[in-house]
């Protein structure tokens, strides 16, 4: 998949810059690695990062019925459902349920 065809939910955004934050007080090299490589993915998003808006929010609440979900995969979740992509994720588990169609690129395809 060119990555002209991805899209990421500013969720994604926070997720990646938290957990760079996190790593920064235990491994300041790894952490800057990262942070550069982030700052270039970024850049290469632009244009196709996906704000959560008053749709996206409506439909993350709807997700936490009838079990509540993390906050932050149900945001991740409904934008993928609102804005009918493809969610590519290791952590399958997390989005059972959602109706949200997924793709683990850590898979071979069937």
């Amino acid at each position: 998949m060119a990555i002209e065809q991805l899209h990421v939910s500013v969720m994604t955004l926070f997720e990646i810059e938290y957990g760079i934050l996190r790593l920064q007080r235990y491994d300041a090299r790894q952490a800057s690695v990262l942070s550069d490589w982030f700052e270039q993915a970024k850049t290469q998003m632009q244009g196709r990062i996906i704000d959560i808006d008053r749709a996206i929010a409506l439909r993350c609440a709807a997700l936490h019925i009838p079990d509540p979900r993390s906050r932050r995969d149900s945001f991740i979740g409904a934008t993928a459902l609102i804005h009918g992509l493809t969610l590519l994720t290791r952590n399958v588990g997390d989005f059972k349920g959602m109706g949200v169609e997924i793709i683990d690129p850590w898979q071979a395809p069937a």
